[in-house]
């Protein structure tokens, strides 16, 4: 091995299961952030690398491994930043490419949700030489000088992070399905407070962890000169990091050559006072987790209490020149049929711009997921015990349908991939 290590780093082509709506949601064409970083953390410590995303380029597994052909190294990411916490079911896509590059002899390293939570099964299946467990920046001066990362590490600061290398990517290809493109991902934060039963931590640690506004701005700003005309703020709750996003936003207010960002928030984690500033500073959509209309449901979901009024909430949102999106889950523990019906009358009923619906997924190394495993055979079951999926896939393919089919709806959607703001209520 050379004293120079070549190593690429790989985003493999996850390929929807059809429908436009899977492709687009499940499968998004968004900037692998870690990924990235990875590279260039790896780059100014000295490597040769290359940066792959096959998913942007619609590379099949062969191609993909014809890309990597002469590195020493393949650092092969199973689940981006913007899929940690919801890592796809179906590996196999990983598999055939982990496949085609053994033809070739190419040791594989494999970071991402899965071999994380799974680390000696998902290695066994895909044939990988060894798995990063955790968040993968902080292994990469060790892996850029040939060594195996040692398996605790301490968490990244995230104003220590450099800038990812997103001037070694096509930025044109990346695209937000509300606000357009070219798109690009940032973070404020990694982790979150609450102890949410189904939400899956495992790739940010223990803890909670912000970035500065100052350091927030600059990669906005650096962003913009790669040519991104979008930037969304991946954090699990960006709200969270109040102090952080005052003076992200107070900054920004009245910059010339913004671009509108988004990002995901608690409906608890807001009030009209951040909300006008979010808006005065380019923010032009919130994702807010709604997740249910069941109290028992929320309950056991391990939700944080939310005290306000929803509608409320959504209405300041809207005040505030930004649209809204809120996510639901349908078939989370023993929900019924009759609770699903009406979480759609809340979806409906709400002043919501756009939503999300999605199948409740019991993960390991969710508390959740945790508490079925003994009786569980799947290695990543797809739906929780006495649930049905295909049940619940007619059931969110439903709800899309009566949700976006509406004037009102159509009508916003126009109105944010043409740059406006959206309308007020009254």
């Amino acid at each position: 091995m050379s004293s120079k290590m070549k190593i690429a780093l790989i985003r493999p082509r996850f390929l929807g299961r059809g429908d436009v709506r899977e492709r687009l949601v499940h499968n998004r064409l968004w900037s692998p952030l870690s990924l990235a970083r990875c590279a260039r953390i790896l780059e100014e410590s000295g490597s040769e690398i290359k940066l792959i995303d096959a998913q942007a380029l619609g590379l099949n597994p062969g191609e993909t491994a014809r890309a990597a052909g002469g590195y020493d190294l393949v650092l092969l990411s199973t689940s981006p930043i913007d899929r940690w916490e919801c890592p796809s079911l179906d590996l196999s896509p990983v598999i055939g490419l982990c496949r085609e590059l053994r033809r070739n002899r190419t040791r594989i390293a494999l970071i991402g949700a899965h071999g994380t939570i799974r680390p000696q099964e998902v290695q066994k299946l895909t044939g990988a030489d060894f798995v990063i467990e955790g968040e993968p920046e902080s292994a990469m001066v060790s892996l850029g000088s040939g060594e195996t990362p040692p398996k605790r590490r301490a968490p990244v600061r995230l104003d220590d992070l450099p800038f990812p290398a997103y001037d070694l990517l096509n930025v044109g290809r990346y695209r937000h399905l509300v606000l357009g493109g070219p798109c690009l991902v940032l973070e404020g934060s990694r982790g979150c407070p609450n102890n949410c039963t189904i939400c899956l931590k495992a790739m940010y640690g223990n803890g909670y962890r912000t970035r500065s506004g100052q350091g927030m701005l600059s990669d906005y700003r650096r962003s913009i000169t790669l040519g991104a005309r979008a930037v969304v703020f991946i954090d699990l709750d960006f709200c969270l990091n109040r102090s952080g996003v005052e003076e992200f936003c107070h900054n920004l207010s009245g910059e010339p050559g913004r671009v509108p960002w988004c990002c995901t928030a608690h409906p608890g984690s807001v009030d009209g006072d951040l909300l006008n500033l979010m808006g005065s500073a380019g923010c032009r959509l919130i994702h807010y987790g709604i997740e249910t209309s069941s109290q028992r449901i929320l309950a056991r979901l391990g939700r944080p209490e939310f005290k306000n009024d929803l509608s409320r909430v959504l209405t300041q949102t809207r005040a505030a020149g930004i649209f809204s999106l809120g996510f639901f889950l349908f078939g989370a523990f023993d929900e019924t049929e009759a609770e699903r019906e009406e979480t759609l009358r809340l979806a409906l009923s709400l002043p919501l711009d756009f939503a999300s619906f999605h199948i409740a997924t019991p993960y390991p190394g969710t508390a959740a997921g945790d508490e079925l495993s003994p009786s569980q055979p799947d290695l990543f079951p797809g739906v929780f015990p006495g649930q049905d999926r295909t049940t619940l896939e007619k059931w969110t393919n439903r709800t899309w349908r009566r949700f976006y089919l509406r004037p009102r709806i159509l009508a916003g959607l126009a109105r944010a991939r043409t740059g406006r703001r959206p309308r007020k209520i009254g």
